[in-house]
Protein backbone atom coordinates (compact mmCIF):
# COMPACT_ATOMS: atom_id res chain seq x y z
CA UNK A 1 0.00 0.00 0.00
CA UNK A 2 1.20 3.18 -1.03
CA UNK A 3 1.40 6.04 1.89
CA UNK A 4 0.48 9.88 0.81
CA UNK A 5 -0.37 12.45 2.84
CA UNK A 6 -3.06 14.40 2.12
CA UNK A 7 -3.86 18.53 2.42
CA UNK A 8 -6.04 17.17 5.33
CA UNK A 9 -3.53 15.73 6.89
CA UNK A 10 -1.06 18.47 6.80
CA UNK A 11 -3.41 20.38 8.52
CA UNK A 12 -3.84 18.45 10.66
CA UNK A 13 0.09 18.68 11.04
CA UNK A 14 0.13 22.35 11.19
CA UNK A 15 -2.51 22.56 14.27
CA UNK A 16 0.19 20.46 16.02
CA UNK A 17 2.77 21.90 14.74
CA UNK A 18 5.20 20.11 17.84
CA UNK A 19 4.38 16.83 16.28
CA UNK A 20 5.00 18.19 12.45
CA UNK A 21 8.56 19.90 13.58
CA UNK A 22 9.88 16.71 14.65
CA UNK A 23 9.57 15.34 10.74
CA UNK A 24 10.28 18.94 8.94
CA UNK A 25 13.45 19.18 6.88
CA UNK A 26 12.91 22.45 6.90
CA UNK A 27 13.99 25.36 10.70
CA UNK A 28 11.14 26.18 12.45
CA UNK A 29 11.34 29.79 11.03
CA UNK A 30 10.19 28.76 7.67
CA UNK A 31 6.87 28.80 7.09
CA UNK A 32 4.76 25.25 7.03
CA UNK A 33 3.48 24.47 3.37
CA UNK A 34 1.39 21.63 1.88
CA UNK A 35 3.43 19.09 0.20
CA UNK A 36 6.77 20.04 1.88
CA UNK A 37 9.40 17.31 2.66
CA UNK A 38 9.05 15.32 5.63
CA UNK A 39 11.04 12.60 7.05
CA UNK A 40 8.46 10.14 7.21
CA UNK A 41 8.67 9.87 3.22
CA UNK A 42 12.49 11.01 1.92
CA UNK A 43 15.30 10.37 4.01
CA UNK A 44 18.78 12.49 3.62
CA UNK A 45 21.72 10.08 3.71
CA UNK A 46 25.31 10.53 4.05
CA UNK A 47 27.83 8.93 1.75
CA UNK A 48 31.76 8.16 2.26
CA UNK A 49 31.35 8.25 -1.80
CA UNK A 50 32.39 11.69 -3.40
CA UNK A 51 28.64 11.84 -3.52
CA UNK A 52 28.10 13.48 -0.12
CA UNK A 53 24.88 13.96 0.87
CA UNK A 54 21.35 12.55 -1.51
CA UNK A 55 17.76 11.79 -1.17
CA UNK A 56 16.37 8.96 -1.00
CA UNK A 57 12.12 8.47 -1.46
CA UNK A 58 11.08 6.13 0.88
CA UNK A 59 7.66 5.95 -0.89
CA UNK A 60 6.61 5.77 -4.65
CA UNK A 61 5.49 8.26 -7.25
CA UNK A 62 4.06 7.94 -10.27
CA UNK A 63 5.36 10.18 -13.20
CA UNK A 64 4.08 13.33 -12.92
CA UNK A 65 3.54 13.13 -9.32
CA UNK A 66 4.08 16.30 -7.01
CA UNK A 67 7.30 14.59 -5.29
CA UNK A 68 7.85 17.91 -3.24
CA UNK A 69 6.91 21.43 -2.48
CA UNK A 70 10.59 22.69 -1.41
CA UNK A 71 11.64 26.12 0.35
CA UNK A 72 14.82 27.87 0.80
CA UNK A 73 16.11 31.66 0.79
CA UNK A 74 16.56 33.85 -2.33
CA UNK A 75 20.57 34.90 -2.35
CA UNK A 76 22.05 37.68 -5.15
CA UNK A 77 24.66 35.11 -5.00
CA UNK A 78 25.41 31.38 -6.07
CA UNK A 79 26.09 28.68 -3.47
CA UNK A 80 27.20 24.70 -3.35
CA UNK A 81 23.29 23.87 -2.75
CA UNK A 82 21.29 26.88 -4.70
CA UNK A 83 19.89 26.50 -7.75
CA UNK A 84 19.35 29.48 -9.86
CA UNK A 85 15.84 31.15 -10.28
CA UNK A 86 16.50 34.17 -12.24
CA UNK A 87 19.55 35.89 -13.84
CA UNK A 88 20.97 37.13 -10.18
CA UNK A 89 18.84 35.71 -8.12
CA UNK A 90 19.23 32.38 -6.34
CA UNK A 91 17.00 29.46 -4.40
CA UNK A 92 19.41 28.47 -1.56
CA UNK A 93 18.35 25.07 -0.15
CA UNK A 94 20.58 22.92 2.10
CA UNK A 95 17.78 21.37 3.76
CA UNK A 96 16.09 19.53 0.96
CA UNK A 97 16.35 20.70 -3.02
CA UNK A 98 20.28 21.34 -2.42
CA UNK A 99 20.64 17.52 -2.14
CA UNK A 100 18.84 16.29 -5.10
CA UNK A 101 21.62 14.16 -7.31
CA UNK A 102 22.38 14.93 -10.67
CA UNK A 103 21.42 12.37 -13.34
CA UNK A 104 21.56 13.08 -17.40
CA UNK A 105 18.46 10.74 -17.18
CA UNK A 106 16.59 11.99 -13.96
CA UNK A 107 13.50 10.98 -12.39
CA UNK A 108 12.57 14.27 -11.14
CA UNK A 109 12.31 17.84 -12.62
CA UNK A 110 12.35 21.10 -10.14
CA UNK A 111 10.76 23.33 -11.68
CA UNK A 112 12.17 26.92 -11.09
CA UNK A 113 9.29 29.49 -10.90
CA UNK A 114 7.21 27.52 -8.04
CA UNK A 115 9.87 25.20 -6.71
CA UNK A 116 7.92 22.23 -6.90
CA UNK A 117 9.59 18.65 -7.62
CA UNK A 118 7.47 16.51 -9.87
CA UNK A 119 8.37 13.39 -10.80
CA UNK A 120 9.08 12.81 -14.50
CA UNK A 121 9.09 9.04 -14.65
CA UNK A 122 7.63 6.40 -11.96
CA UNK A 123 10.16 6.10 -8.99
CA UNK A 124 10.55 3.31 -6.33
CA UNK A 125 10.90 3.28 -3.04
CA UNK A 126 14.69 4.15 -2.12
CA UNK A 127 15.80 5.55 -4.93
CA UNK A 128 17.66 8.48 -5.12
CA UNK A 129 16.43 11.78 -6.04
CA UNK A 130 17.52 12.78 -8.96
CA UNK A 131 17.49 16.02 -11.58
CA UNK A 132 19.45 17.29 -14.13
CA UNK A 133 21.62 20.54 -13.13
CA UNK A 134 21.41 21.49 -16.81
CA UNK A 135 18.49 22.28 -16.38
CA UNK A 136 18.32 24.50 -13.19
CA UNK A 137 21.39 26.43 -13.75
CA UNK A 138 23.21 28.61 -16.28
CA UNK A 139 26.77 28.12 -14.69
CA UNK A 140 26.76 25.39 -11.90
CA UNK A 141 29.02 27.06 -9.24
CA UNK A 142 30.95 24.14 -9.36
CA UNK A 143 31.33 21.99 -12.80
CA UNK A 144 31.78 18.16 -12.52
CA UNK A 145 32.65 15.19 -14.88
CA UNK A 146 29.44 13.18 -15.34
CA UNK A 147 29.70 9.78 -14.14
CA UNK A 148 25.67 8.65 -13.92
CA UNK A 149 26.37 5.76 -16.50
CA UNK A 150 23.37 6.71 -19.11
CA UNK A 151 23.43 6.06 -22.21
CA UNK A 152 22.77 10.04 -22.71
CA UNK A 153 25.39 10.89 -20.15
CA UNK A 154 26.03 14.29 -21.31
CA UNK A 155 30.06 14.23 -20.19
CA UNK A 156 31.04 17.86 -18.78
CA UNK A 157 27.73 18.96 -16.62
CA UNK A 158 28.29 22.86 -16.35
CA UNK A 159 25.00 24.23 -16.55
CA UNK A 160 22.53 24.70 -19.64
CA UNK A 161 25.00 28.30 -21.02
CA UNK A 162 27.80 25.67 -20.73
CA UNK A 163 29.03 25.84 -24.70
CA UNK A 164 30.10 21.97 -24.77
CA UNK A 165 26.63 20.74 -23.91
Amino acid sequence: MQLRISVNDYAELRRNYDELKQFRFYPDAFPVMDHEPLKHYFQLLSSPEEIGKAIITLITFQKDDLVAQCSGIMLPFQTLHSLQHEETLFFHDDWYAGFLLHSCEPNCKLDMNDFTLHAVRDIKVYELLTVDYNATEKKLYQGFNCLCGSANCKGWIGGYDYKEN
